[in-house]
């Protein structure tokens, strides 16, 4: 066995993809005591306090407390996601929405893909039934994207009955998968 020591590892100019590659297939790789990855970016925020949803529509929610937000990439401004240059791969969302009404008909949360003209790729919703919480109603969703650099995903709410709000319980969260 043999020891490998630098301070940077760089790939070559020439590599198109920026690639860098230890071992091969099937090979582990043991990171020594405190070696990390990072699956960076990763972020949370949350609502800050109710909001309302308008009746029969879609309505986007934007979230205004960080939790987390490792590389600065939830905009509360906008209420969008973005990786930012160079960080577009494969991310795992979820977002939940605690309404204050019951929603007695249709109540649902998306995590929609927008590309980079603010279209939507995904519609975001799923079965998304909704269930009582303490007389609170709540849906989640959880979806898996590729996300390339330019494209957000944002939080849409859909909801049937009038009066409703998203609670300050309402979150929206994902995180970069690596070795996907």
């Amino acid at each position: 066995m043999s020891t490998l020591k630098v301070s940077t590892i760089s790939p070559l100019g020439t590599d198109a993809t920026k690639t860098i590659t230890l071992g091969a297939s099937g090979d582990t790789i043991n990171l020594g005591s405190g070696g990390t990855i990072t699956n960076a970016p990763a972020f949370m925020y949350r609502r800050g306090s109710n909001f309302a949803l308008t009746q029969n529509a879609t309505t986007q929610i934007n979230f205004d407390t960080k939790v987390l937000d490792s590389d600065n990439t939830y905009n509360t401004s906008t209420g969008r996601f973005s990786p930012g240059d160079g960080k577009g791969g494969y991310y795992s969302f979820i977002a939940g929405i605690q309404s204050s009404a019951n929603p007695t008909a249709a109540f649902h949360c998306g995590i929609q893909l927008r590309d980079e003209n603010d279209n939507g790729v995904s519609s975001g919703f799923g079965m998304d039934p909704y269930l009582d919480f303490q007389s609170q109603f709540s849906v989640v969703n959880h979806k898996i994207y590729y996300v390339p650099d330019n494209y957000t995903v944002r939080v849409i709410a859909f909801v049937s009955t009038s009066g409703a709000e998203a609670t300050h319980r309402t979150f929206f969260g994902g995180y970069r998968l690596i070795g996907v």
